[in-house]
């Protein structure tokens, strides 16, 4: 009969473990979400992003209890390297997703690409207007070869 209790002991603490981690996972993204709102101020206000935050390691006594930091790094050591993205372009509903991760790493945005160029496989015509549509939006950044 002690079977059934023991299951439930380590039931129990699974599914508290996992609790855990999940706190700790949202603690992480308010954490980041934080530092972006921090950065990028409110809607109404424009003003030059300087860099991209990023979580550095901090050196600790303790090396079972690692602790990171948030620091806005501007990449300097970048500044005079030219970074293309290739991106293989077939389906929208793929695009729609990296554009969002596309746009933030542009210089123009304070990340570190200075343009994409988009390799068409597999297109339709639907997909290649919603590609000409994300060139519009960012003409001097993705490059679209005919």
């Amino acid at each position: 009969r002690a079977a059934p209790a023991l299951r439930v002991a380590v039931r129990v603490s699974v599914h508290a473990s996992a609790a855990a981690m999940a706190a700790a996972r949202l603690g992480h993204l308010l954490l980041r979400l934080a530092a972006w709102c921090a950065l990028l101020g409110g809607q109404d206000e424009r003003r030059q992003v300087s860099g991209i935050p990023v979580m550095r390691k901090v050196e600790t006594e303790d090396p079972l209890n690692p602790r990171c930091e948030i620091v806005d790094d501007p990449f300097d050591d970048l500044k005079d390297v030219k970074i293309y993205g290739l991106v293989y372009y077939g389906r929208r509903s793929y695009a729609d997703i990296l554009n969002a991760y596309l746009e933030r790493n542009l210089r123009i945005n304070g990340g570190v690409l200075d343009g994409v160029i988009f390799a068409m496989v597999k297109w339709t015509v639907e997909d290649l207007n919603y590609l000409v549509s994300l060139k519009q939006r960012n003409p001097e950044s993705y490059v679209i070869p005919w």
